[in-house]
C-alpha cells in the first residue's frame, strides 16, 4: 500500500480503528469484530490521515466478512 508507506513517517505514533458489527436475536446470530493498528508519523497531519485510512480498511474488512458470518451461519443452522 503506497498510501500506508507515505503516512508512516518516523513511525512513533500508532492509530487504531475498529468497528464491531452483530446481527442476533437473543443472542442467536452472526457478528464480525475488525481492528486495524497503523504506525504513522507523529504529527496531526500524520495521525488525523492515518486514522482516516484505518477506518476505512476496517469498515470494508468488516462489510466483507460480515456477508462470510452469514453464510456460516446460515450454513451452520441447516446442519442442525
Amino acid at each position: 500500500m503506497d498510501v500506508a508507506k507515505k503516512l508512516l513517517g518516523s513511525g512513533e505514533a500508532r492509530v487504531s480503528a475498529g468497528v464491531d458489527l452483530a446481527f442476533k436475536d437473543f443472542g442467536d446470530g452472526y457478528g464480525v469484530h475488525v481492528n486495524v493498528s497503523l504506525n504513522c508519523s507523529q504529527t496531526d497531519k500524520g495521525i488525523g490521515e492515518t486514522l482516516e485510512l484505518a477506518k476505512e480498511i476496517s469498515h470494508s474488512a468488516a462489510e466483507m466478512h460480515m456477508e462470510e458470518a452469514a453464510a456460516l451461519f446460515e450454513y451452520m443452522g441447516k446442519k442442525k
